[in-house]
């Protein structure tokens, strides 16, 4: 997304941790599209909060996507696998 397309960032303290929420507009063709996605949070924990942490913001982005009417809403995580396209530069 052009960066003159990204608007409204939004800085909440939210328990102690900070959460940047962006809001882009992008226009394409017919359709209007507005996403809202986290870039470059941190959470820093001990493995034993992991379990924990992962819980509350997983709870946290569904509150999000409840005001905004979506109701079902899937999640899916991305891993290093060994096998996988790219490199690390």
């Amino acid at each position: 997304i052009d960066s003159s397309v990204a608007k409204n960032a939004v800085y909440a303290e939210i328990d102690g941790q900070y959460i940047d929420l962006i809001e882009a507009v992008q226009k394409s063709g017919t359709l209007n599209i507005i996403t809202l996605f986290d870039e470059e949070a941190l959470d820093p924990c001990t493995l034993e909060q992991l379990e924990g942490e992962c819980k509350s913001i997983l709870h946290l982005v569904l509150d999000i996507y409840k005001q905004f009417g979506f109701e079902e809403v899937e999640i899916k995580l991305s891993t290093r696998p060994e096998k996988r396209m790219g490199s690390d530069t």
